[in-house]
């Protein structure tokens, strides 16, 4: 019977070495398992993290670029409109000129011309500063025999004048408008500079 009980102590300690190198190993497995999908999970969540923190990085600088650009727009439009303003004040001062101005103007104009059968067409706003009179008086001093019609240029200042089929424009607005075409790239790089 002792035969009987140490063969069986034989089997139950084989028995439990082998459930107990069993449960080693498959706890072994388990927790190789379990550390492989912690790394794994703590990878995606390092992954997502990365991801979402690019994500938010791209977002800040587009509305940065954007907000830039705004800026830079209504910069710009302001700048446009100061532009617009100065040549809109200066067709306003030259509408504004006096007689003795005006006829200076007029005498500088008229002066380019060596033709005789020039006519002028007054600009409506520009009509009460200069008269035949005084258009007799240059044609004397310049030897020429220009014409002053009687017609006028609507709601505008400066004058018109007329050679065979050929108008030459020196209504304020049109000159302004020219120079305004030109030069107001440069104009704004003198006025803006820096800005």
């Amino acid at each position: 019977m002792q035969a009987m009980e140490n063969i069986l102590k034989q089997i139950r300690e084989k028995g439990e070495a082998a459930a107990f190198e069993y449960k080693t190993s498959h706890l072994k497995a388990i927790d190789e398992q379990f550390s492989k999908e912690v790394a794994a999970l703590k990878k995606d969540e390092e992954d997502q993290l990365h991801k979402g923190l690019e994500s938010i990085e791209k977002e800040y600088q587009h509305r940065e670029q954007r907000q830039e650009l705004v800026a830079r727009q209504d910069a710009l439009s302001r700048k446009q409109d100061y532009l617009s303003l100065i040549f809109k004040d200066a067709i306003a001062e030259m509408e504004s000129f006096d007689a003795k101005q005006f006829q200076a103007f007029a005498e500088i104009a008229l002066a380019q011309f060596k033709t005789n059968d020039l006519e002028v067409v007054l600009g409506e706003k520009s009509r009460p500063l200069l008269d035949e009179a005084w258009l007799k008086q240059f044609n004397q001093k310049n030897s020429t025999s220009f014409k002053l019609l009687a017609e006028t240029v609507p709601h505008q200042g400066g004058l018109l004048l007329r050679e065979g089929g050929i108008e030459y424009n020196f209504l304020f607005e049109s000159l302004v408008k020219e120079i305004q075409e030109k030069e107001s790239y440069k104009i704004a790089n003198v006025l803006f500079q820096g800005k």
